[in-house]
């Protein structure tokens, strides 16, 4: 979204709210979060000469977050924008720096409770699902590249550009919940996205009050799928999420390194299985595996790596239109099948109020992965600071290594007024 675009939405909803609350009672949050993370820039697994394709050492981003909550009686206002300043070290070969900067409005939504079980909203919104906190099967409409696990845990999947959408919330006596959303693709609603629809139960059940959630989809292709978390009691929890997909979102490159086009018919399977469990020291700790029936195995795998040998640099405008559709691949969520996530987390540290939270994201079929570290430390109720760190490991041909970001560092400060 253009600047001025972002400029006017603001202003809009400010009127609005202003107008609204001359006659009711309102409530009101401000939340701010500036921020720096700096990208070390690794291009030597993707082209052999980093330096004539324009690859930058190292990239620098400075990000200013404001959200802000409305309440006018049963109305209620949400907005969210981002400011994003790109300030990337010159070149190898000596090209100048280069700054860009790009706004995004991550929401701007209204809600209205018709009475305690029916809510109505309109706008745009980013509405997360599922139980995993590594590779989540039941967020289908979630882009993992537009996920920055730089960021701490509880913003990381909010600061993602959200969906357009008109839908309702029903919640009945029993504790149950019933979902849905429709996000059309027209003109500036949504734009190169597919039509999208979404719904989704959840309930309760057991003595322990196991959480359940069934929900169906449909963007290109049809799916559905389910999640669940049933405690144990003692701090042990159990759950997972499963998405049963219609169409291979990952294009077959063949034995003559070419690209071939998705099967639109095949179904996929994708599952999550996680263990939670929090230790009489307070160490949080969940274990996570992960399938998913759509990815490469290793034949596949192998024609994807000698495609971009054989493609790299390219000879001819034919070798750069594949070498570009290998790029558009590499897009994807993931690429392979097999994934294990482990995540340790501890809250106030002797006493110190700082946070830190470890986690493993690791490619079984290759050995590769990557691992973050989050270190928070609250000053206050309204300010927190915040420091990251990020590497990727494995071999050049890896999945996690086919990336260009080797290792991130990240500073950010959060204010609530």
């Amino acid at each position: 979204m253009q600047p001025a675009a972002l400029l006017r939405s603001w202003v809009q909803v400010a009127c609005l709210v202003v107008f609204c609350s001359a006659a009711q009672a309102f409530e009101s949050e401000i939340r701010l979060m500036l921020g720096m993370r700096s990208v070390e820039i690794d291009a030597a697994p993707l082209v052999p000469d980093p330096e004539a394709a324009g690859y930058v050492d190292n990239e620098r981003f400075f990000r200013s977050v404001l959200s802000l909550r409305h309440d006018v009686g049963s109305l209620r206002f949400f907005g969210q924008g981002r400011i994003v300043f790109d300030d990337s070290d010159d070149a190898p070969n000596g090209r100048e720096t280069k700054t860009d900067s790009d706004v995004t409005l991550d929401e701007l939504t209204a809600s209205y409770a018709l009475d305690d079980t029916k809510v109505l909203f309109l706008g745009r919104r980013n509405i997360s699902a599922g139980q995993s906190l590594g590779v989540n099967p039941a967020d289908v409409f979630l882009k993992e590249g537009d996920l920055d696990r730089s960021l701490p845990a509880a913003r990381r999947r909010s600061e993602i550009e959200g969906i357009d959408m008109v839908g309702s919330e029903f919640f009945f006596a029993d504790g149950s919940s019933l979902l849905g959303y429709w996000a059309p693709s027209i003109g500036d609603l949504n734009e190169d996205a597919p039509h999208r629809a979404y719904a989704r139960y959840r309930t309760t059940f057991g003595a322990d009050f196991a959480d359940i959630a069934f929900f169906a989809f449909d963007d290109t292709t049809p799916g559905a799928g389910l999640s669940i978390a049933y405690p144990f009691g003692s701090g042990l929890i159990l759950y997972g999420d499963k998405a049963l997909r219609k169409g291979r979102s990952l294009p077959e490159p063949s034995a003559n390194a070419s690209v071939g086009t998705p099967d639109a018919n095949r179904w996929t399977i994708e599952g999550t299985l996680g263990l939670g469990y929090i230790f009489e020291s307070g160490l949080a700790m969940n274990l996570e595996y992960t399938h998913l029936s759509g990815g490469y195995d290793t034949f596949e795998w192998g024609r994807y790596v000698d495609a971009i040998r054989a493609n790299t640099p390219p000879a001819d405008p034919a070798q750069g239109a594949v070498l570009a559709a290998l790029g558009r691949i590499a897009q994807e969520n993931y690429l392979r099948r097999n994934y294990a996530f482990l995540r340790l987390h501890r809250s106030d540290i002797l006493g110190l109020k700082i946070d830190a939270e470890w986690t493993v994201l690791y490619g079984v079929d290759d050995e590769s992965g990557s691992v973050n570290l989050h270190l928070s430390k609250g000053f206050d109720e309204q300010t927190t600071l915040f420091l990251s760190l990020g590497a990727s490991f494995g071999e050049d041909d890896d999945e996690f290594r086919r990336g260009v970001e080797s290792g991130s560092l990240g500073l950010f400060l959060e204010r609530v007024f």
